[in-house]
């Protein structure tokens, strides 16, 4: 179900959601606190590997990685912007990570998920001249 659909069909559980997103638990669902526990000791091992991975997963799951390999908070993890039909590089440096967020395709409702005006505008320029039709490279890893 969408969001839209949730607040329509169930909106006390929309209302609940709102409330409290970290510790929210859909009916015969887990919270992001509970895929936080989960997740832990895969983010882990993750942070162990040398070669680069490549992670495939729901965008809760992404947010709460993400959340994690930035030194963010619990409590910003369902918050984190993570756009549709994209791919999120995260190199792990010494007290960081270095990022860099690429657009797969277009979504569906024409919006652009990238963030940086100037990129907005770049892309803009790419589909008038035509040139959007080239591939793009994409990183084998997060």
């Amino acid at each position: 179900m969408s969001p839209n659909e949730i607040l329509e069909q169930a909106p006390e559980e929309s209302k609940r959601r709102k409330n409290d997103k970290l510790n929210y638990r859909y009916p015969r669902g887990e919270s992001y606190a509970d895929a936080i526990e989960r997740v832990q000791l895969v983010a882990l091992q993750l942070e162990r590997h040398r070669d680069p991975v490549l992670v495939v997963a729901h965008n809760g799951i992404i947010r709460i990685l993400y959340a994690y390999f930035k030194g963010l908070s619990r409590e910003e993890a369902p918050y984190v912007d993570i756009p549709f039909n994209s791919v999120i590089k995260i190199v792990p440096r010494c007290y960081t990570c270095e990022e860099e967020r690429f657009e797969l395709v277009e979504t569906k409702n024409g919006k652009d998920n990238k963030k940086n005006p100037e990129e907005k505008e770049a892309g803009k320029a790419q589909a008038a001249t035509g040139d959007d039709k080239k591939e793009k490279e994409v990183p084998s890893a997060i």
